[in-house]
C-alpha cells in the first residue's frame, strides 16, 4: 500500500513538472496535494460511517472545526514524516524514475475524480437523508448536549 501512495506522490510531482512547468515547487505541490487526498479519503470514510450505519465520526459544524483542524495537521505531518522528511522525495522519485512507468496519468486522474465525486455524491445522500427528518437536527442537537 506504501508503494502506491509512493507512486502517487510521484505521478503528482511529475504531473508538476512536466505538464504545468510553471510550478517552481512541484514537490511541495505533490504533497499538499496528496494531503488533499488523504483529508478528502477521510471525510468520505466519515460520511460513509455516518450514512450507512448513523454513526457520526466527524461532525461537520462549525463548532468542530477544531477537529477538522487537527486532522488537516496531523494528515500533513504523517505525509511529512513518510514523504519529505530526510529527503526521502529524492527517493521516491529516483526510485520511480529509474522504473520503466507508466507514461499515462489515467489511473492517478481516475483515483482523484472518484475521490471527489463520492464526497459529492455522499454529501448529497446525507443531505437528502436529514431532510427528510426536520427533527434529527434537534435529535442530534440534543444528543450532543448529554
Amino acid at each position: 500500500m506504501y508503494a502506491a501512495y509512493k507512486y502517487l506522490f510521484y505521478k503528482i510531482y511529475l504531473w508538476n513538472k512536466e505538464v504545468v512547468k510553471k510550478s517552481e515547487q512541484p514537490v511541495l505541490n505533490a504533497f499538499l496535494a496528496v494531503s488533499l487526498l488523504c483529508y478528502i479519503n477521510i471525510a468520505n470514510l466519515s460520511l460513509l460511517a455516518e450514512l450507512l450505519f448513523k454513526i457520526n465520526i466527524l461532525d461537520f459544524q462549525i463548532y468542530q472545526i477544531v477537529y477538522w483542524i487537527g486532522i488537516i495537521v496531523g494528515v500533513m505531518l504523517l505525509n511529512y514524516f513518510l514523504l519529505l522528511h530526510n529527503g526521502r522525495h529524492k527517493k521516491i522519485i529516483d526510485e520511480y524514475k529509474s522504473v520503466v512507468v507508466d507514461k499515462s496519468n489515467k489511473g492517478v486522474i481516475l483515483y482523484c475524480v472518484l475521490s471527489v465525486l463520492v464526497l459529492v455524491v455522499l454529501v448529497i445522500f446525507i443531505t437528502a437523508a436529514n431532510s427528510n427528518y426536520p427533527d434529527s437536527v434537534s435529535v442530534r442537537a440534543q444528543m450532543q448536549i448529554r
